[in-house]
């Protein structure tokens, strides 16, 4: 995110010490409201990972626990804001780079509807078709700021060719509950049924539980409850059709990134400072095993993997992605199946933030919030805290007081799920949020716990 007179290197060797000159739209949008700019925080290598490491600026560390870590891209912002030194930060969203780090830093992030809020003034940007997913949004800790930042952020507009790009409208006020038309449907998906080897935690299913158990309780919502891979969880017994194509859904993902030509490839991106078109990941795949490589692995992989991909394209129709007509009758179904008054409650990620590196060796749990993406559905992730001793947020628990309590071994890291509408329902989606707050308790400070013995 373009930042006048802070540095734009995006965790790119090549381009450390590079300072932006200008401030890019959204940033622009914040300083003309009055915000007070900090600085900008750090990213994966060129933003295309879900831990936020690289070789310019180093790691960043999870304020719940610094084994573990704070997400990405965007997670310096999660962080910053989940250990209060921020009041918000502002991220982009293409796979999960705003709602993963909230999730493990246990704060509110919203990843709207497409072509709401410019994309523009970022490194790397979004060129073509790449916008109809990606999304620009804010990190809070209290989801009554959602609403009116994503408006400020959302001024000026998109800021593309509206025939290409339809504006979204404007985000109005949050829904009342007590005078909704309707009585709230609520899809509480444990888990999608994804390859292996990625399955959800039982605190990650518990917290889709409590979160659904709560919005029923309080708000008389009617629940359905769906596991794509164990029938016998499901309300009917029965996967509803609906959504019996979401373990395909990284494939979808994978193929609506990668079929538009006019898309940056990322081994150019690599490239920069090189002196070639390309990057030669082969080589510095040889000089990282031997730790002389300037770019972290996942970087490298990203590239081995965009190449294969080049090399197999066969697999696909050039002009068209394999799983289109699948995925089309998919978005239409689950579109038709949420309406205005339903909402689907799904885990943010498989488990509670993990140890640092352990990405490097299950990189396919990004696909739960990928999904949502792909879909184009709004999207909101919401901390919940598992467990009658997390509400009062003055107790204070050692590790060995969980342990006797029953709490599992993750059990200070934040949890949570993520509220996700059909397209355009974002007010829906904050507001549940919202009301999830006020009913299970919201944001919690690191260092409610002691951690010794963990």
């Amino acid at each position: 995110m373009t930042c006048r007179g802070c540095p734009n290197s995006s965790g790119h060797p090549s381009r450390h010490g590079r300072l932006s000159a200008v401030d890019g739209p959204v940033v622009r949008n914040f300083r003309e409201a009055g915000a007070i700019i900090l600085g900008v925080t750090n990213t994966s290598e060129l933003c295309m990972w879900y831990e936020s490491s690289n070789y310019v600026y180093g790691i960043t560390c999870n304020p719940y626990d610094t084994r573990c870590i704070v997400g990405g891209s965007s997670g310096g912002e999660g962080t910053a804001a989940g250990a209060a030194f921020s009041v918000f930060g502002i991220g982009s969203d293409i796979g999960g780079s705003i709602r993963m780090p909230c999730f493990f830093n246990g704060v509110y992030g919203h990843k709207s509807s497409p072509h709401y809020i410019s994309n523009s003034g970022q490194h790397p940007g979004a060129r073509s078709s790449a916008n109809h997913y990606m999304s620009t949004g804010v990190i809070t800790r209290f989801p009554e700021d959602l609403i009116p930042l994503n408006q400020i952020a959302a001024r000026g507009g998109f800021g593309k060719d509206p025939a290409i790009f339809p504006p979204a409208q404007p985000l109005e006020k949050v829904v009342d509950f007590k005078s909704f038309r309707r009585r709230l449907r609520v899809f509480a998906v444990e888990e999608f049924g994804a390859p292996w080897p990625v399955r959800v935690s039982e605190s990650q299913k518990e917290a889709v539980r409590v979160a659904a158990e709560a919005l029923c309780t309080h708000l008389n919502a009617h629940v359905t409850y769906v596991n794509v891979i164990d029938r016998q969880r499901c309300t009917a017994g029965e996967v509803p059709p609906e959504f019996a194509p979401f373990p395909r859904i990284l494939e979808m993902w994978f193929d609506a990134l990668s079929f538009d030509p006019e898309e940056n490839k990322f081994r150019k991106l690599m490239a920069e400072g090189h002196g070639n078109e390309d990057v030669n990941w082969f080589a510095e795949l040889l000089r990282w095993m031997f730790g002389r490589s300037r770019h972290t692995l996942p970087a490298l992989v990203l590239c081995v993997m965009e190449e294969i991909g080049d090399w197999l394209a066969f697999w696909r129709n050039p002009h068209k992605p394999t799983s289109c007509k699948t995925f089309e009758s998919f978005k239409t179904g689950l579109e038709t199946l949420l309406g205005e008054d339903g909402i689907l409650l799904t885990p943010t990620f498989p488990t509670a933030a993990p140890r640092h590196h352990a990405p490097n060796w299950n990189p396919l749990q990004f696909q739960y919030t990928a999904a949502f993406n792909v879909l184009q559905f709004p999207a909101t992730t919401c901390p919940i805290w598992l467990g009658a001793e997390m509400k009062d947020a003055a107790r204070s628990l050692s590790y060995f007081e969980a342990r006797a309590a029953g709490l599992p071994r993750d059990f200070h890291l934040p949890k949570g799920v993520q509220v996700v509408g059909a397209t355009h329902q974002d007010e829906l989606c904050i507001s549940v949020a919202i009301a999830l707050k006020e009913i299970l308790g919201g944001y919690r400070y690191p260092g409610w716990a002691h951690l010794k013995g963990t």
